[in-house]
């Protein structure tokens, strides 16, 4: 049984392989095995043709905590036509794994018509938004949509107080000056 780098370099020739089930495996595999090393093999499975590629490279991408990550992750997710499961595993591994970089496509995903997406979404930019992301959370507290667990609008909350707790807090309106 190889692990960790051996593992790695085993595993990294196949991510080319013809085989969308194969290359998907291995895109699986490399994430359990979290190797930093292996990020510039799985950046390009985010453009693969097959969506369960994408879907095991957006994990494995998530597991592996790389900072070089979360840009590419997040323009796939703004890629338009991305089906629904790409859209969800793209923005989950968002949520696993933000950067601040990702707060514009974070934004966006905030108006995606699928609520696993919306609150994937809330849930990234509560770790990495700054101030512009607060006016978007706040406008999904009304958003009923059910989740696994509760709906946007209490992912949307939970995301507003880890803000707050962050010290982003709703920008402040310039006040005029008091005239003498």
């Amino acid at each position: 049984l190889l692990s960790g780098e051996a593992a790695t370099q085993q595993l990294l020739p196949r991510t080319v392989d013809p085989a969308p089930e194969v290359r998907a495996a291995v895109a699986e595999a490399l994430g359990y095995v979290a190797d930093p090393t292996a990020l510039p093999a799985l950046l390009p499975l985010l453009d693969d043709l097959d969506t369960r590629v994408i879907r095991a490279a957006a994990h494995a991408l998530s597991r592996l905590e790389q900072p070089g990550a979360a840009l590419p992750l997040a323009e796939a997710l703004a890629q338009p036509g991305q089906p629904l499961l790409v859209r969800r595993a793209l923005a989950a591994a968002l949520a696993r794994a933000p950067h601040p970089d990702a707060q514009p496509q974070l934004l966006a995903a905030l108006a995606d018509p699928d609520p696993q997406v919306r609150g994937y979404a809330a849930h990234g930019l509560g770790q990495v938004g700054n101030e512009a992301a607060y006016a978007a959370l706040q406008a999904l507290r009304g958003d009923q949509s059910r989740l696994i667990e509760g709906t946007v609008a209490q992912r949307a909350d939970r995301a507003l107080a880890m803000l707050d707790r962050r010290g982003r807090r709703a920008p402040v309106a310039d006040k005029p000056e008091a005239e003498a």
